[in-house]
């Protein structure tokens, strides 16, 4: 019996895409929802509905299994997505026993496909289960002189914080200035990084972006000698619209030097006269010779 190792041209590259195709296209069925809604606590099924908001935006599911049933009747909810979310609250039992997936190839799959969860909401989650209940409340009293007072209760947990921030605007994905502040206020330090690195992560896509779109435009230089000569014909023929003249191109007429003489007057080709001295010269000098 041979080997897996000693099989003869097996891609395992395309082996690898195909099986996360085939998960990908795999829609996750009502048992297997209704499984994780059931292991799931209060605390975790409140990030998982925090961190899908902008995934079902126009839907505000009441909870976990509703929301679940609604990203699988859109075609969002496949294997790799479930992994996500999973991954994401930390519930790698979850992992191992539904999915059948250990947490490296969770991670492996985050790095080669697309996430269903944005890089925002993964940093909201991350700042909240690194704040205890003392911070939460500082950081509700310190929101009162943006959102006023009443706004929100004193028990609420920091997601439904920013919930209530991104409704009044206060809080976005390129906005995250003001909790920065209040993190900072508060001695958060450690969190004020997270979203600094945040920004630096965003600002650096941007660039590569913007540096990759210049690379697929042409070279074009304004010292280049054929682009001075389209620049100046397209004055020159501008020039000559405003002054009412028609774009015509104006070449010399080649013409004969006896062409050109029956344009000019008479005498500017009659041979000069001689002085009378010199005509009486040469008419002595003739007489003497005969």
């Amino acid at each position: 019996m041979q080997s897996v190792a000693s099989w003869p041209s097996v891609d395992w590259t395309r082996l690898f895409l195909l099986l996360l195709l085939g998960m990908t296209l795999y829609r996750m069925s009502a048992e297997v929802i209704h499984q994780v809604e059931e292991a799931l606590d209060e605390d975790e099924k409140e990030m998982l509905l925090f961190l899908c908001r902008d995934v079902a935006a126009d839907v505000v599911p009441l909870n976990v299994r509703d929301l679940l049933d609604v990203l699988r009747e859109r075609g969002k909810l496949s294997s790799v997505s479930l992994a996500e979310l999973l991954y994401r609250v930390r519930r790698f039992d979850l992992l191992k026993r539904v999915l059948k997936m250990d947490r490296p190839t969770a991670e492996a799959l985050l790095h080669r496909h697309p996430h269903l969860i944005s890089d925002y909401r993964v940093l909201l989650m991350e700042i909240g289960e690194g704040l205890d209940k003392s911070d939460v409340s500082s950081l509700i009293f310190l929101m009162r002189d943006y959102m006023g007072r009443g706004k929100i209760a004193k028990d609420k947990s920091f997601l439904d914080l920013v919930i209530e921030l991104e409704k009044l605007n206060l809080v976005a994905p390129d906005h995250l200035d003001l909790l920065e502040k209040c993190l900072r206020n508060i001695h958060r330090i450690d969190l004020k990084t997270k979203i600094q690195k945040y920004k630096q992560s965003a600002q650096g896509v941007e660039t590569n972006y913007v540096n990759a779109l210049q690379a697929s435009l042409p070279n074009l230089s304004i010292k280049d000698p054929s682009y001075n000569l389209r620049l100046q014909n397209g004055r020159s023929k501008e020039h000559r619209l405003m002054m009412g003249q028609p774009d015509i191109q104006r070449e010399p007429v080649k013409t004969s030097i006896q062409e050109s003489e029956a344009f000019l007057p008479q005498t500017f080709f009659r041979k000069p006269s001689l002085p009378w001295a010199m005509k009486s010269s040469v008419s002595y000098i003739s007489l003497w010779k005969i």
